[in-house]
């Protein structure tokens, strides 16, 4: 009897993935699906020879994740949210810097030095099971006539001669690439449309087809034909709702949480007079008030959740990190964190029972 197969059937191991980065990235959900159908071949050896693994550019409003997606990746594939080689583009808008990134030829200024897209730089953050590279070229548009013929190359051959004559091969790597490009159409597509403000008038659905054939059509009017066509995928991030913004409020929370736990405490007597470092079991639990100030402190739907972490920091963390330094919570307790009518967050640390 022929069996009918099911290609949205996915293995243990890319479900977990997929799994993994749909919980983390909030609101993005087809640039994770993207992504996993890239991995897919690559898991069973069938990805096409002479080419990256996958080659994605990442366009759409600021603070929406872009970033934030291949350190999530990273994670999910080699294990730390920093496992991957980052480009500022923006560092090298001037031919001449390019030599830091692309090498020197025998004989000039820095030709001693290791180039950053050499070979063992690329190679650095792999695992001993896991052979594979991620590469970020943050702001492609930003770089020099010589950056983006390199990166050409990179995503045309999988390879790239350096300066210094070595030869570093790309088909080991899942290439992302930004831009900017069309961020101020974008701006005035969220603004005409109310997101964030009283009174809206056109449904976020409609707002983010506006933004993804806005910016599109930028890709289009700025890059060359042979780049684009280079291209896997084009993906545009959507606009960030209030309540994407809440999950990744209980996401970065949850994160200061457990670096709170994770942080060694000296002062536990276990008997014998001896001193064991062990983690903190101190808890904060933030009322709903407490979250709403977060959110206005930190996020907006037009310039997404940038601003989200810093806020944390200031708000949260500090006052934490000065009770805890100051001996005015200790290990065991619990702080309620609430919002002030006059003077923003109130820190209340509970009795025990």
């Amino acid at each position: 009897m022929d069996t009918v197969l099911d290609p949205t059937k996915l293995s243990d191991k890319v479900t977990k993935m997929r799994s993994r980065l749909l919980s983390r990235i909030v609101g993005q959900e087809r640039a994770v699906e993207e992504i996993v159908r890239a991995y897919v071949p690559m898991t069973v050896n069938i990805q096409r020879e002479g080419r990256p693994l996958g080659v994605f550019l990442f366009m759409g409003p600021t603070g929406v994740g872009k970033t934030e997606t291949v350190r999530q990746f990273a994670s999910s594939l080699l294990g730390t949210r920093n496992a991957f080689t980052r480009i500022d583009c923006t560092e090298f808008s001037e031919s001449h810097e390019s030599a830091k990134l692309l090498g020197s030829p025998p004989g000039y200024l820095g030709y001693m030095d290791v180039p950053r897209l050499a070979q063992k730089e690329i190679d650095k953050y792999q695992t001993k099971t896991e052979k594979t590279n991620i590469l970020l070229f943050d702001e492609i548009e930003k770089g020099s006539p010589k950056l983006f013929d390199s990166i050409m190359t990179i995503l045309g051959d999988g390879i790239l001669t350096l300066g210094n004559g070595s030869v570093t091969d790309f088909t080991h790597t899942f290439i992302f690439l930004t831009t900017n490009l069309g961020s101020k159409q974008t701006r005035e597509l969220m603004e005409g449309a109310g997101l964030g403000f009283p009174g809206a008038t056109r449904e976020k659905d409609d707002v983010d087809d506006s933004i993804y054939r806005t910016s599109k059509e930028q890709v289009k009017k700025t890059f060359r034909t042979e780049f684009v066509n280079r291209l896997d995928r084009i993906v545009v991030f959507r606009s960030l709702s209030r309540d994407s913004l809440r999950k990744i409020l209980k996401l970065e929370l949850e994160d200061l949480q457990w670096r709170i736990w994770r942080s060694p405490w000296h002062g536990v007597d276990f008997g014998g007079g001896e001193r064991i470092q062990q983690a903190r079991s101190i808890i904060f639990k933030a009322t709903e008030a407490a979250k709403d100030f977060l959110l206005d402190e930190g996020t907006s739907e037009i310039y997404g959740a940038r601003e989200l972490n810093r806020a944390i920091d200031r708000e949260v963390a500090f006052p934490m990190a000065s009770f805890i330094a100051s001996e005015q919570i200790v290990h065991g307790d619990t702080v309620e964190i609430d919002k002030d009518p006059a003077n923003g967050l109130t820190f209340v640390k509970k009795e025990k029972l």
